[in-house]
């Protein structure tokens, strides 16, 4: 994993975006971290990556462990923080993700049975659907943490 931390000071000034834009470029990295920003609006950074994460309940997570009161002047503080998050971030991975490949399974055998089933093509709406969910949980898992 690539973190890049950029404690930026404000990114009005048009060098600084282009010089993180190349870093983001060169680096790819996983989390970009930007403090001080100073910004009221976004910027294009090139950075595509989520601003926390594209599942609400895990942005959840994040926000509430740095509202803990983690000091974050300190790298003693940032450390402590990080270790805290990450500890709660592995408790909700497995709340969440612990059952999506038995979910799979259960939902391909129904797929299987529709299909056998549907001799007519009748339950073409019904088949969409269950492909679509199986998608879903397999992009699901393809981002479970390990």
């Amino acid at each position: 994993m690539i973190a890049l931390g950029w404690n930026c000071r404000g990114l009005r000034n048009l060098r600084s975006v282009k010089a993180l834009r190349e870093l983001v470029q060169q680096w790819d990295p996983n989390i970009v971290f930007l403090s001080e920003t100073k910004l009221n609006k976004k910027r294009d950074l090139g950075y595509t990556g989520p601003d926390y994460t594209w599942r609400e309940d895990c942005r959840d997570v994040i926000k509430a462990c740095w509202r803990e009161g983690a000091n974050l002047n300190t790298l003693g503080g940032m450390a402590k923080g990080l270790k805290h998050c990450a500890s709660d971030l592995t408790k909700w991975n497995k709340s969440v993700f612990r059952l999506i490949p038995k979910q799979i399974q259960k939902k391909r055998r129904a797929l299987s049975e529709l299909v056998f089933q549907d001799k007519d093509g009748n339950r073409g709406n019904e088949v969409d659907k269950l492909r679509k969910e199986i998608n879903e949980l397999l992009d699901n898992k393809e981002i479970m943490w390990h």
